[in-house]
């Protein structure tokens, strides 16, 4: 969880250049759930259930 001050800002720099990028996005991140929901809310992206 220390990561997240860290890295938020880098995930919210890229969920704002891919906004409406019509293809997939990998995420591999720790913590992933945290992020990828983050990516998601952020560059309005649908997320993919497992």
């Amino acid at each position: 969880m220390a990561g997240l001050a860290a890295n938020g800002p880098v995930i919210a720099e890229w969920a704002r250049t891919l906004t409406g990028y019509p293809g997939v996005v990998v995420m591999v991140t720790n913590p992933v759930d945290i992020f990828a929901r983050y990516f998601a809310d952020l560059s309005g992206a649908r997320r993919q259930p497992r």
